[in-house]
C-alpha cells in the first residue's frame, strides 16, 4: 500500500498528457494500464480512490469503474474489500483461442522486426547503463527480476515483466529518449498480443528460465559495471531471443 503523497504522485502522472478521448473509459484504461505495465504503479500500490481519479481524468465514476472492471479481468488490478483497488501486475494466462491456435504469422514478423530494432537501441543502452547506474537503478532492475521470475513460477504471462526489466536499463542511462524508445513499442499492446509474446518468448517454461538466467547475468554485469561485457550480454540475449522464436514450437 502506498501513502498519499505517492498516491498523489501516481494522480500527477497519470493526468500529465491526458488528453478528454472520444471514448473516455478507453482512455482512462489505457493510461493506468501504460502506468502499471511501464512500472510507474508498482505491484502492491493502492490506486487512487474512484473519486480522485474521476476528478483527476475529469471523469464520470462510471467511467472510472469501467476501466478498473477491464483491468481486474486482465489481473492487472485486484479489489479489496474495504481498502480499495492494488496493483497487481500478474496476468494469468488463460485458456482461449489466442492461448491454444496457432500463433499469427504477422504477430510473428511483428516480433522479429521489433527484435531487429531492440538489438542496436538496447545494447548501447546497456553500455551506457553500466556506465551511469546508482544504488536506486540496481535496486529498481533487481525489483523487476524478482517480479519476472514470480511470474514465470506461477505460469503468468510474464512478457510485461520482461519488458520493465529492460525499461530499468534504458532509465539507468540517464538518457530519456532510450526509454521513449521502449515505450514506443509498448504502448498500444493489448492483452492478446502480450499472450503472443509470452508465448513466443517463455513458452515451454525452460526458455522462461532461460531468459531468466540471461538477464541475471546482465544486471550482474551492470553491478560490476563492466560495460563493454554488458552490451555484448544485452545484444547476446536479444539475439538469443530470435533463435528461441526461429525453433519455436519445435522439440526444444
Amino acid at each position: 500500500m502506498v501513502g498519499r503523497r505517492a498516491s498523489d504522485d501516481i494522480l500527477a502522472s497519470l493526468n500529465e498528457g491526458a488528453e478528454r478521448p472520444v471514448r473516455l473509459g478507453e482512455q482512462v484504461y489505457r493510461l493506468l494500464r501504460r502506468s502499471i505495465l511501464n512500472g510507474e504503479m508498482k505491484p502492491g500500490a493502492a490506486l487512487p480512490g474512484e473519486v480522485k481519479l474521476a476528478a483527476a481524468f475529469e471523469v464520470s465514476r462510471p467511467v472510472i469503474r469501467e476501466a478498473l472492471g477491464r483491468l481486474r479481468a486482465e489481473g492487472l488490478v485486484a479489489s479489496r474489500r474495504g481498502s480499495g483497488s492494488y496493483v497487481t501486475g500478474e496476468m494469468p494466462v488463460a485458456e482461449t483461442p489466442e492461448t491454444t491456435e496457432p500463433l499469427d504469422l504477422a504477430a510473428v514478423r511483428d516480433a522479429f522486426a521489433e527484435l531487429e530494432f531492440r538489438m542496436v537501441i538496447e545494447a548501447e543502452a546497456t553500455h551506457l547503463a553500466a556506465q551511469r547506474r546508482g544504488a536506486e537503478d540496481l535496486a529498481a532492475m533487481e525489483s523487476a527480476l524478482e517480479g519476472f521470475a514470480a511470474a514465470l513460477e506461477k505460469g503468468h504471462v510474464a512478457h510485461h515483466l520482461d519488458r520493465m526489466f529492460h525499461r530499468t536499463i534504458a532509465a539507468a542511462t540517464g538518457n530519456v529518449r532510450f526509454v521513449i524508445a521502449l515505450d514506443a513499442l509498448e504502448t498500444e499492446r493489448n492483452p492478446a498480443e502480450m499472450v503472443v509474446r509470452h508465448r513466443l518468448h517463455f513458452q515451454p517454461r525452460e526458455r522462461g528460465r532461460a531468459v531468466l538466467d540471461e538477464h541475471r547475468d546482465i544486471l550482474r554485469l551492470i553491478r560490476e559495471q563492466d560495460a563493454e561485457a554488458a552490451r555484448r550480454a544485452m545484444r547476446n540475449h536479444l539475439e538469443r531471443a530470435r533463435i528461441r522464436m526461429i525453433g519455436y514450437g519445435g522439440d526444444d
